[in-house]
């Protein structure tokens, strides 16, 4: 690598605290990414299965695992259950406004440091932040997304 970005960014929900505090504590309410139900107790058995893993293999082939398309999309499924499903839509608005809206951003700033077709970019993230990033690169026709496992 020659060159380290920091990419990170805050939501547009975050921002708007600053504006209507009270609005988003309204939308937030009760939002704490758990449920009761068959999905958020399969979803707890899949991380608690994951942090086991860590320590029964080595550390590549852990992250290798952890980078899988497989691993990626229950993650990410994870987060269209449970609170998602808050009243008609209020769910959906705080995970877009929220989690959605941040992982936008943070592919917005990838394209920012993006300088030319000839650019290898390596994004490292915390794995939540994966699948969403995943599919933004996989979509775009300015990249070509690499699997971790063939680095």
């Amino acid at each position: 690598f020659d060159t380290v970005y920091a990419i990170d960014a805050s939501s547009y929900l975050t921002e708007m605290r600053q504006y209507d505090n009270q609005r988003v504590n309204e939308l937030t309410k009760d939002y704490d990414y758990k449920s009761e139900g068959p999905m958020y107790d399969a979803a707890q058995e899949w991380f608690a299965y994951k942090s086991k893993l860590v320590s029964r293999m080595n550390l590549l082939d852990y992250h290798k695992y952890m980078n899988t398309e497989e691993a990626h999309r229950y993650g990410y499924g994870t987060y269209l259950t449970a609170d998602f499903k808050l009243d008609e839509f209020r769910g959906a608005d705080v995970l877009s406004l929220g989690w959605y809206n941040r992982n936008l951003r943070i592919f917005r700033k990838i394209q920012d440091i993006t300088e030319g077709s000839s650019d290898r970019i390596f994004v490292l993230f915390g794995n939540a932040h994966a699948a969403i990033l995943r599919d933004l690169l996989q979509s775009s026709p300015e990249y070509e997304y690499v699997e971790f496992g063939e680095l």
